[in-house]
Order: structure tokens, then C-alpha cells, then sequence
């Protein structure tokens, strides 16, 4: 097991042989985690918890309609999973990142393009901040995908 804590996000990681297993483990260490939490006088919010089974190759993902039970609320298994900008899914793909991203870098640009004059066009100051936002945007994250790109750049 690991439990894993950054900003206000906390995850709880568990490797077992059966789905059943660890979402029996997951359940009962996230209530723990709950309770400790409010035991320091703070307040969880559990309208907006995810979970996610993260699986190998040939492996299988959840029973359909699979759930877990975290204090007196029902959380269902998700397919994805938003975590610090990235999108996950279950085989570590970044596949719906990069669906959803090019979207977003998009919308960002056109954004970014109805200020412009329509005349003379833009600055060279404001092309650069252009470029910049959007490859902030597109970038973020990148390290962590980073050697995924190159691996299917190599194929």
C-alpha cells in the first residue's frame, strides 16, 4: 500500500492480486483516512471522490458497475481519472489526455486570436506570449508523459 498526498488530493495505492482484494483494502483505508482527518478537526469532501484501477497489460478491468464504499458514500469505478492536470486511464495509455488536450490548446488560441488587430496583425511581443500560453498549455505535465511520447514516437 501507499498513500501518496499532495495539495488538498490524497491517493491511496493499492497492488493485490484480485480487484475484490484491493478494493476490500481501499475501502477500509480510505474510512481510516477519513476519520483521522476529521479527528484533526477538518473536513473531508466526499461529494467529489474518483477512483481508478490502474492494470497491466492483458489484464482486466472492473466488474461492470463495480463500486466502492468510502464512509456512507458509494464512489463508482471511473475509466479515467483527473490527477494534477493528466488524465489517467487504468493502463497508464495518456490516451484521453491527448484527446482532450488538443481541444483545450484550441480553444486557448482562438481565445488568444480575438484580440488581434485586423490590420498590421499582432506584435511580435504578442506573438511570442501566444506561442508561450500555448505551449504552456500543451506542455503541461510533460514530464510525466513525456517518455510515453517518445515511445510511440519510436514505433
Amino acid at each position: 500500500m501507499a498513500l501518496v498526498c499532495y495539495c488538498d488530493h490524497t491517493y491511496v495505492l493499492f497492488r493485490e492480486k484480485t480487484f475484490e482484494e484491493a478494493a476490500r483494502l481501499a475501502e477500509v483505508e480510505a474510512s481510516l483516512i477519513v476519520s483521522r482527518i476529521e479527528w484533526f478537526g477538518l473536513r473531508v469532501r466526499l461529494s467529489k471522490p474518483e477512483t481508478l484501477l490502474f492494470r497491466g497489460p492483458g489484464r482486466r478491468g472492473p466488474p461492470p458497475g463495480a463500486r466502492l464504499l468510502i464512509g456512507e458514500m458509494e464512489v463508482r469505478m471511473s475509466p479515467t481519472l483527473k490527477c494534477l492536470g493528466l488524465i489517467l486511464d487504468g493502463r497508464w495509455t495518456l490516451g484521453p489526455h491527448f484527446q482532450q488536450l488538443g481541444p483545450k490548446v484550441v480553444r486557448a488560441a482562438s481565445a488568444l486570436d480575438r484580440p488581434l488587430p485586423n490590420i498590421g496583425g499582432p506584435s511580435k511581443a504578442f506573438k511570442r506570449l501566444y506561442f508561450r500560453v500555448c505551449r504552456s498549455i500543451a506542455l503541461y505535465g510533460a514530464p510525466i508523459w513525456e517518455d510515453s511520447l517518445t515511445a510511440l514516437k519510436n514505433i
